[in-house]
């Protein structure tokens, strides 16, 4: 699987998973817009395409202040699919 980096209208760098089901897209604290720089740090939004052309549902924005808060995020994720495969 090759990931294709690409930058959205807003010059904020995203990539589509699952061949365009999913959006997940790296917010810049720095390159936001003051009236929408609520959390006054970097972001992952997470959005789902609606339908089959290009128009995104919102979708939360999950902060990130180090790179060790992507890792913990990933851990996240991981445990819990784990734990509700365990659950079936």
């Amino acid at each position: 699987m090759t990931t294709k980096i690409e930058e959205d209208r807003a010059g904020q760098l995203y990539v589509d998973i699952y061949n365009k089901y999913y959006r997940l897209t790296y917010v810049s604290k720095d390159t936001r817009h003051e009236d929408a720089n609520w959390a006054g740090k970097d972001v992952i939004r997470i959005q789902a395409y609606k339908g089959k052309g290009d128009s995104l549902h919102p979708g939360p924005e999950i902060l990130i202040d180090t790179e060790k808060d992507i890792y913990e995020l990933i851990s996240s994720l991981c445990h819990l699919i784990d734990a509700a495969r365990k659950q079936d």
